[in-house]
C-alpha cells in the first residue's frame, strides 16, 4: 500500500529529539509502500479517495516521528465497519488519528460521516479537520455568549481553511463578522464567504469594527467574539479590542510567534473578557454529519482553493507553509468514487 510518511528531521528538534516544523519550514516526507492498516475492535478501514492538508497539523503535529503517515482526515469508499453501521462501498468523510495520506485508512468508527451524494469527494475532504474545529469554535462562542444574533465578532487567518468556514458559520449564526486577512486576494476571498468587513490587521479591525457597530446603532466599544487562527501579534492585539465579557478563542498559531499579551491592560478595558486555548474536542460523524448537510443544502461553501493529484504533495505542502494558497488544498489519491461522478 503506498502512503506519503515523514522521513526525517526538519529544521527544529524538540527536547526529546523529535522534529517540529514551524511555518515555512522544509518538510523531509516521501511516498513509499508502506504496510496495510490492521484496524481494531472499534475501527473501520477506508479506502482513501481524496484528503485535505491541514496547516496546523503539518506545521506542528503529525510531523513529530519520522515514518508517521501524514493526513489528519479525508473522504473515500468504506470497505470494514465492525459496528455494522453503515454498509461496504457507502461513501464517508472522517478524521483519523492514524494517518489519512494513504491508499487504505484506518478510521474510528464514530468518526465516520456519511457523504450526501449532492457532496462531491473534493468538498467532502476538505471539510473534516478544518470545518470541525470551526464548527466547535462557533458553538462555543454562541453558548458563551448567549447567542451570536447581533454580536460582533473578529477572525483572524479568515481566508485560510479554519477561517473561511468559521466566517460562514458566525454569519450563518446572525454575527456581524470582520476579517482579518493579509492581502487585498484573501480580503476579497473573505468576503466572498460572508464577511462583512474585511482589513489587513487587527488594528484595522478594531476601527472596521465601531464604523460597523454604529451604522447597526450599537455601542462599538470592541468585539463581543474573537477566534483567532494566527496568534502572535495578531492573538495579543485581538486582546486589546475586544468587549467587557468578551470570549477570545485561539485555535491556532499560524504565525509560530509567541504572544505578549497585557492582561491588566485588558481587565481594565474590557472586564470579564477571557481567552481560551481552544482545541476541538468533537470529532465524531455525528458533527461531521452537520458540517456535510449544509454543504448539500448550499448553507456552507467547501472553500476549496486548489485541487492536485497527491502526486503533487510536495508542492502542495509547500503551498500551504508558504502562505501561498488560499482556503483548503485538496489531493486526489484515486478516482472519484461513483457517486460522487
Amino acid at each position: 500500500m503506498r502512503a506519503i510518511v515523514r522521513t526525517g528531521a526538519s529544521a527544529t528538534s524538540s527536547h526529546d529529539g523529535a522534529a517540529q516544523a514551524g511555518p515555512g519550514t522544509e518538510i523531509s516526507m516521501e511516498m513509499r509502500e508502506v504496510p496495510a492498516p490492521r484496524p481494531g475492535p472499534d475501527e473501520a478501514v477506508v479506502e482513501v479517495v481524496a484528503v485535505s492538508l491541514n496547516f496546523g497539523s503539518l506545521a506542528y503535529g503529525e510531523l513529530a516521528r519520522p515514518g508517521t503517515v501524514l493526513g489528519a482526515d479525508g473522504v473515500g469508499l468504506l470497505r470494514h465497519d465492525p459496528s455494522g453501521r453503515l454498509p461496504t462501498q457507502t461513501r464517508v468523510a472522517f478524521t483519523s488519528p492514524h494517518g489519512t495520506w494513504a491508499e487504505r485508512s484506518v478510521v474510528p468508527c464514530d468518526s465516520l460521516a456519511e457523504v450526501p451524494p449532492a457532496v462531491s469527494d473534493t468538498d467532502a475532504a476538505a471539510l473534516p479537520g478544518a470545518g470541525l474545529t470551526a464548527l466547535q469554535a462557533v458553538d462555543t462562542l454562541e453558548a458563551a455568549l448567549d447567542g451570536l444574533a447581533g454580536r460582533s465578532v473578529l477572525v483572524t487567518g479568515a481566508a485560510g481553511g479554519v477561517g473561511g468556514y468559521a466566517v460562514q458559520l458566525a454569519k450563518r449564526a446572525g454575527a456581524a463578522v470582520t476579517a482579518v486577512a493579509r492581502s487585498v486576494e484573501r480580503q476579497e476571498h473573505a468576503r466572498r464567504l460572508g464577511a462583512d468587513r474585511a482589513v489587513g490587521s487587527v488594528e484595522a479591525a478594531e476601527d472596521a469594527g465601531a464604523a460597523g457597530t454604529a451604522e447597526a446603532g450599537t455601542s462599538g466599544v470592541g468585539f463581543d467574539g474573537v477566534i483567532d487562527t494566527v496568534g502572535g501579534e495578531a492573538l495579543a492585539a485581538a486582546c486589546r479590542v475586544v468587549a467587557p465579557s468578551a470570549l477570545i478563542l485561539n485555535v491556532g498559531h499560524a504565525s509560530g510567534q509567541a504572544s505578549l499579551i497585557d492582561v491588566e491592560a485588558m481587565r481594565r478595558r474590557a472586564p470579564g473578557a477571557r481567552i481560551d486555548a481552544f482545541v476541538c474536542t468533537d470529532v465524531s460523524g455525528r458533527a461531521l454529519s452537520r458540517l456535510l448537510a449544509m454543504v448539500a443544502a448550499d448553507e456552507l461553501e467547501a472553500n476549496v482553493g486548489r485541487t492536485r493529484p497527491w502526486g503533487e504533495y510536495r508542492q502542495a505542502v509547500r503551498e500551504l507553509l508558504g502562505r501561498r494558497s488560499v482556503g483548503k488544498t485538496v489531493l486526489t489519491v484515486s478516482s472519484p468514487s461513483p457517486a460522487a461522478e
